[in-house]
């Protein structure tokens, strides 16, 4: 709700939550397609190590496994990158659009990538950025530990209205 109203008008307050079961079943949506996107990033990274497994270069007496070893790191943390930035544009593309075929429209948040390539990296690392201090920072108090869910919420709330302007500049800039 927050992430459609920011697309459709940046300037707009934060609505008000109203129908908490719309709320609820989009969320509960959202999370099952998050976990169907984990799945696949953690389906690469044991095919990853089960090639490693299968061609004997994840043996450490090997002279190719250090060139292995940082392959494979090398390609699993670009995958993760590559998984943790479409996954956030396909979650606003989900919230704007309201159907399940938006969570999965990869070719549209490379589409938009393309068009504003500095704007939506920026909009990704901020939130980024937002989600490790609202964790690091609470948890290095003893009682900001109790803090850890309110300050998460406020800094993915945060992260939703930058996210969203990055994807609003994107289509702007493909109508102009």
């Amino acid at each position: 709700m927050t992430t459609n109203a920011k697309v459709d008008n940046p300037h707009s307050k934060l609505p008000v939550w109203t129908n908490y079961l719309d709320l609820l079943i989009g969320g509960g949506i959202w999370i099952a397609v998050s976990v169907l996107h984990f799945a696949i990033f953690l389906l690469i990274v044991f095919l990853s190590l089960l090639i490693g497994e299968m061609t004997g270069l994840d043996n450490v007496l090997t002279v190719t496994f250090l060139f292995w070893a940082l392959a494979t790191w090398t390609f699993v943390i670009l995958a993760a990158a590559a998984f943790s930035f479409t996954s956030l544009f396909l979650m606003v593309n989900f919230a704007t659009k309201q159907n399940i075929a938006a969570a999965f429209a990869i070719k549209e948040v490379f589409n938009k990538l393309r068009r504003q390539p500095k704007r939506m990296l920026e909009a990704w690392l901020i939130q980024l950025g937002l989600l490790y201090v609202a964790t690091i920072i609470p948890v290095l108090t003893v009682l900001g530990v109790f803090l850890l869910p309110s300050t998460i919420f406020f800094a993915q709330l945060i992260g939703c209205c930058i996210l969203s302007q990055a994807w609003r500049e994107s289509d702007q800039k493909e109508d102009g």
